[in-house]
């Protein structure tokens, strides 16, 4: 039988479910073909999610894009752009686009080194095959609908050099395997290279497999004792950033499931985090399905709270859960479950009420263990270099540990002016494009949100630098206001005023938890169509995909039409309010994300908010490089500032009177 990845226990989980052309595609592949095939289930590729890919180590790599239409809805042009039928609009989104396109990711983004050896020779743009498989239809039809009425000879090679087109006809061992060897999957093909291979397994392939590699785990003392620890299932798990936290989860949960196996019980476990994006860390590095708390509690999702019970609970980023929605959550988990919290006491507490991380741990109630070696950066990062100088108390300056390039280099640059460390953020943003933001590859961090420096006027001038807006192009209906008037100085010393608008393409956060919000899907027929899903949480981010105006009734209504990870959403009068520019966001909004790139200006104005907790959850957002521009009086202010906000709480106090346990001096 094929490897799949992940487990098909986990596709069974997902929300969405999976297709039934997916599903059948799947379990074919799965029976027809042994281990030295790889099948990869919607891998999350920075931003792409393409359906199937098929990889055959010494052969090649295959994406399949899986549809279920009826394609009688459609019909091709000669120009080989897909009509629909009921309004003659073109759909530029056809799956021989999208699968097309992760291909070009691929070589684009994703696989180190594939674009130059492309570049060097064009046969490597042959190592990945595109393939489309219509579930409704039979090949020879899928063939010729896809060739369209009148194909002209360079459209019919365009199709034969770059797709495999099939029907539920060729769902057999037999065509598969002819499919497979004249597109070099079966057969050795000396450019798909071990290197290649391994730079392939390394992108797919979730981290929770690495046991399963052969490489074994590489543990430090303090999560050796953990894992090994029957106390482990109700320890709480802190240590700084890139420490192994949600890495020891994954070996923690693997015990607990040998341990049930050998005893003939089922195990079940659920990871929750506070944030969309903390969750799907988690789930990247456990190979388990993760929620966030607030779809858990049936704030988001329809659910009516617990819908069914687990043997274990892992709280992620605890740092970042609130009192309210902490109780809430312990209400619904039954008493018998054990519970692990994780977290990072040195970041900024929630930003609803409490401090609920730090109290628990204060109080003396939960066994803790810290985790105190770096495992997520290599020990040469510069980024945790400084990160650990910061908690330390000690100056920090640029470490350039690669001398190569920018990756794992933490850049400070000082800079007195507000304007000038503002227009040094700009030169990179600009030589990172718009693409980068929309694949979460970069991301400005800000102490506030007003000033030179602050989110507001980044946001505009980052907008103006890489999405700009063409007038002339426009009747003005497709943007919208997004500000009151702001003014800023350029580095003449003039004085500017101007507004942020919303425009198509622009990068948005979602900045407040709405339960009733309700999710649409993207119909190629009938445009955007209601899913029964309900509810965002606060921190999501997006992309604008149509701002447009529409009649209801006697009253014009202009609608802002916002692609996230799971759907689309549409704003409208009040709710525009709930949508801000992500271009620049908070530190504290930053809390729980991560990005490859990250920028911070940091000026003697953000004075007041100025400590170490603030300036290490700054730090740690970065995954390979840091840049920190701004005044040395203001970066040593926060360093030197190691009072972190003290909020006043009583739920150590209450956990110490309920349990009758004195905190340790």
């Amino acid at each position: 039988m094929a490897i799949l990845y992940p487990p098909i226990e986990i596709i069974r989980k997902r929300k969405p479910e999976a297709t039934p052309g997916e599903r059948t595609l799947l379990a074919f592949l799965l029976n027809a073909y042994d281990d030295e095939y790889e099948i990869f289930f919607q891998p999350f590729l920075n931003g792409d999610l393409p359906d199937i890919i098929v990889m055959h180590k010494g052969g090649g790599v295959m994406i399949f894009e899986v549809k279920d239409w009826d394609l009688s809805n459609y019909h091709v042009n000669e120009k080989g752009n897909w009509i629909v039928n009921c309004n003659n609009s073109v759909y530029k989104n056809s799956p021989l686009n999208q699968v097309l396109k992760y291909k070009k990711n691929l070589y684009d983004l994703h696989i180190d080194s594939l674009l130059s050896l492309h570049l060097k020779d064009y046969k490597y743009w042959y190592v990945v095959k595109c393939a489309v498989y219509f579930h409704c239809h039979t090949t020879e039809y899928a063939q010729k609908f896809c060739e369209g009425e009148k194909p002209s000879d360079k459209y019919k090679t365009f199709l034969s050099k770059n797709f495999t087109i099939i029907g539920h006809d060729s769902l057999g061992k037999e065509s598969m395997d002819r499919i497979f060897e004249k597109q070099w999957i079966s057969k050795k093909n000396s450019y798909f290279t071990e290197e290649l291979y391994n730079s392939f397994a390394r992108i797919l392939r979730p981290s929770y497999h690495t046991i399963e590699e052969g490489l074994g785990y590489k543990l430090s003392k303090e999560q050796d004792l953990l894992a090994k620890s029957e106390e482990g299932a109700r320890k709480r798990i802190k240590g700084v950033a890139g420490s192994g936290k949600t890495f020891v989860l994954g070996i923690i949960i693997e015990v607990f499931q040998l341990l049930y196996q050998d005893r003939m019980k089922d195990f079940t476990s659920k990871i929750l985090a506070p944030t969309g994006k903390a969750a799907k860390v988690a789930q990247c590095a456990t190979g388990l399905a993760a929620s966030t708390i607030h779809r858990f509690v049936g704030y988001v999702g329809g659910a009516d709270g617990l819908v069914d019970e687990a043997d274990l609970y892992v709280i992620d980023e605890t740092s970042m859960v609130d009192e309210e929605l902490l109780s809430t959550m312990l209400r619904l988990i039954p008493s018998h479950a054990r519970l692990i919290f994780v977290g990072d006491r040195n970041q900024l507490p929630s930003i609803g009420a409490g401090s609920c991380l730090r109290d628990i741990i204060e109080s003396g109630c939960v066994p803790c263990i810290n985790l105190n070696v770096v495992k997520r950066q290599e020990d040469s990062s510069g980024i945790l270099i400084n990160a650990n100088k910061i908690l330390k108390g000690i100056p920090i300056k640029t470490e350039r540990v690669n001398q190569n390039g920018d990756k794992g280099n933490a850049y400070v640059l000082v800079m007195e002016s507000a304007i000038q460390a503002r227009e040094q953020i700009l030169r990179v943003v600009k030589r990172a494009g718009l693409r980068r933001f929309h694949q979460d590859e970069i991301q400005v961090i800000c102490p506030q949100k007003r000033g030179e420096t602050g989110t507001y006027v980044m946001n505009l001038l980052i907008q103006k630098a890489i999405n700009p807006y063409s007038p002339e192009a426009s009747d003005g209906e497709d943007r919208y206001p997004a500000s009151d008037e702001l003014k800023y100085q350029d580095t003449a010393g003039k004085l500017h005023t101007e507004r942020l608008y919303f425009q198509v393409n622009d990068r948005v956060i979602h900045i407040k938890n709405d339960y009733k919000m309700e999710w649409y899907r993207e119909d190629p027929v009938e445009g955007f169509r209601l899913t029964g899903r309900q509810g965002i949480v606060n921190g999501e981010t997006g992309v604008i995909v149509k701002i447009y105006r529409t009649r209801d009734a006697q009253k014009v209504i202009q609608r802002i039409a916002v692609r996230y990870e799971s759907g689309y959403l549409i704003y409208e009068g009040n709710k525009i309010k709930e949508l801000m520019h992500a271009y620049a966001i908070t530190i504290h909004r930053a809390q729980g994300s991560q990005w490859p790139i990250v920028l911070c200006p940091i000026m003697d104005r953000d004075h007041i908010m100025l400590n170490r907790q603030l300036l290490y959850t700054m730090y740690t957002r970065a995954q390979s490089t840091f840049f920190l521009t701004g005044s040395h009086r203001a970066i040593m202010r926060g360093i030197e500032n190691d009072m972190p906000v003290r909020r006043r709480t009583m739920l150590r106090e209450e956990l110490i009177r309920r349990f009758g346990i004195e905190k340790k001096m």
